[in-house]
């Protein structure tokens, strides 16, 4: 849930806990304030656009708390809505990363006064790929089901892993267009897990106030984890730090343009004389000069 609370951002840092309640519902909850602000910057992104992105990296970094080492998870939402597209990853190490396409998005409001986060996303679709090491990537797709971007993800859970879930996020937003709080939580059941348990633990949430609403108003990860167990017996397992980190460099984009081949590269050199490389995920802006190009031309001819 998005807003205008008008306060100072809350210090802190970005962390996911993950927990057990009755040794049956996992429950992952997190904060994502800093990592959402810093992809604000780095794409220099509208309230409304930092909302969308913001949920969507919350929802990415509490799947990184799903996963083993060396694996990684991708969210893409691909839809008709005024966004055009949002993509965002997250490791097993908890880096973060992403980007949509209409960084500027108009301030939309719902009857409530929310962001309009439905209608910046539209109808499509949300796809799921995680990279487990194997040799093929899981690919799971679900219809968008109310562009919320939680319940679409509750919604790919049951439809493609048959796991029902509870999952909430939101992303709070300064009068001055900061990021005041984010998070979110995911709580998934195990089968045969008692029907009074899971009643319990759905009033519960029922009952809470959005998450983001929670973080700023102070509330860890911790606190909510406890918020959403109640008097249930519960044991909080792990615990990993979030951060929003790209993997590129300097030498990732000179080999992007490697890529383009001897004939492109002398191509670009008639009209251009230099080249950039912009990455989508941070943007970062590498620049090539003409001996640059000239040098990648050269290390491609001696392979030949």
């Amino acid at each position: 849930m998005c807003s205008f609370p008008g306060i100072e951002r809350l210090p802190g840092v970005d962390y996911l806990v993950k927990g057990l309640i009755r040794n049956s519902i996992s429950v992952l909850t997190c904060r994502t304030t800093n990592l959402v602000e810093t992809a604000r910057k780095k794409h220099d992104l509208s309230p409304l656009s930092t909302c969308v992105l913001g949920r969507l990296l919350t929802l990415s970094a509490l799947m990184g708390g799903l996963l083993k080492e060396n694996q990684s998870v991708n969210l893409q939402v691909v839809s008709d809505g005024p966004a055009r597209g949002v993509f965002a990853q997250c490791d097993w190490l908890g880096r973060v990363r992403g980007y949509i396409r209409e960084t500027q998005l108009d301030t939309w409001l719902t009857p409530e006064g929310k962001f309009d986060v439905p209608r910046a996303i539209g109808k499509g679709f949300l796809y799921v790929v995680k990279d487990l090491g194997l040799r093929d990537p899981y690919v799971g797709t679900v219809n968008i089901v109310t562009g919320g971007l939680a319940s679409d993800l509750a919604y790919y859970f049951l439809q493609s892993e048959q796991i029902p879930s509870v999952v909430g996020c939101g992303v709070f937003v300064s009068k001055e267009g900061t990021v005041a709080a984010a998070g979110g939580y995911i709580v998934q059941a195990t089968p045969g897990t008692p029907e009074e348990i899971l009643s319990t633990v759905e009033d519960q949430i029922e009952g809470m106030h959005p998450p983001s609403s929670m973080i700023l108003q102070g509330k860890t990860p911790e606190e909510i984890f406890h918020t959403i167990a109640g008097e249930l017996p519960s044991q909080i397992t792990q615990e990993n730090g979030l951060k929003f980190y790209c993997h590129c460099s300097r030498y990732r984009a000179r080999r992007a343009l490697a890529l383009l081949g001897t004939e492109q590269l002398k191509d670009l050199l008639k009209s251009e004389k230099s080249a950039s490389v912009r990455c989508q995920f941070c943007n970062a802006e590498y620049l090539f000069t003409e001996e640059d190009i000239l040098e990648i031309i050269a290390k491609i001819d001696r392979r030949s």
